[in-house]
């Protein structure tokens, strides 16, 4: 009988397929009996990615009716994230192009769109950053244009509500202390371009925002762990998202993190691209 840590390197297969745009072999097909599914409802509900595996099982023809009313719900409420953040993304981007507010759109709301499918990389929050000048005046014209709720100024960020209770997060920068990082990654707008003249969106260079997300997610495992979203968003980004590395790698050495980096490409490269075993693995799997 499967144990739970062969169903979570089963899980992570699953979703190198699915990232891969993949069907399943045959042999890991018949791998996967009822009891299986199980344990793997129970892991993807954990991970957030109950949707993802229920479209994988049931593509493959893997599910029983019991399967499918588990997994059903999750797929169906993952189309309805992914509407209701779109809506939000896109009256942001109306609202404070109309203000003339230049603004960049952070994390998943830009990696969505590099899976395979958007809707794999549902979240539960939206992430844009501002300059730091000009972030009271966004916050009035989102409270004011969208009626969003304000609960209040972080120390990078002021955290608002749309009206449906979708989280906001408006970042005036980045970190939220002054330190190594901050100094290594540099003025994010300098490492920006604007994405159109008519327009005040901008994005991160792929080299920037490589290393910022993987700043980002060694602050997440600093505090007790990131959960594998982190790594799919790495594979995405290795496969999909041309980058300088040579760039990026030296902003993560600067940052006093490039020994963390490439452990984490290690175990990612593991997990979803038939890597190596890397040196921390029983540390980070756990």
């Amino acid at each position: 009988m499967m144990d739970e840590k062969q169903a979570f390197r089963l899980l992570i297969t699953l979703l190198k397929y699915e990232l891969l745009h993949e069907r399943l072999p045959e042999d890991l097909k018949a791998s996967i009996d009822e009891e299986v599914v199980k344990l793997l409802y129970l892991l993807a509900k954990r991970f957030d990615y109950a949707h993802t595996v229920g479209d994988i099982l049931a593509r493959e023809g893997l599910l029983s009716d019991i399967g499918k009313s588990k997994f059903k719900p999750f797929q169906y409420l993952s189309f309805y994230r992914y509407e209701r953040l779109e809506y939000e993304i896109s009256e942001l981007r109306r609202v404070l192009n109309a203000a003339r507010i230049p603004f960049m759109p952070l994390k998943g709301t830009v990696l969505r769109h590099r899976y395979p499918d958007p809707v794999m990389r549902v979240s539960c929050d939206i992430d844009i950053l501002v300059p730091y000048d000009q972030a009271e005046m966004a916050r009035d014209v989102l409270v004011k244009e969208l009626s969003y709720r304000d609960d209040g100024r972080g120390d990078h960020d002021y955290q608002l509500y749309t009206p449906s209770e979708l989280t906001v997060e408006l970042h005036f920068q980045l970190y939220k202390t002054v330190d190594r990082v901050v100094y290594a990654l540099g003025d994010v707008w300098e490492h920006a371009e604007r994405l159109s003249p008519d327009g005040f969106e901008y994005a991160m260079s792929g080299d920037y925002f490589y290393a910022y997300m993987m700043t980002h997610m060694a602050k997440h495992f600093h505090e007790g762990g990131c959960g594998l979203k982190p790594f799919a968003d790495l594979y995405v980004m290795k496969t999909y998202m041309p980058y300088d590395r040579p760039k990026a790698q030296a902003m993560l050495k600067e940052a006093g993190l490039l020994t963390f980096a490439n452990e984490m490409e290690a175990l990612c490269d593991y997990w979803f691209a038939e890597g190596d075993m890397p040196v921390m693995y029983d540390v980070t799997e756990e």
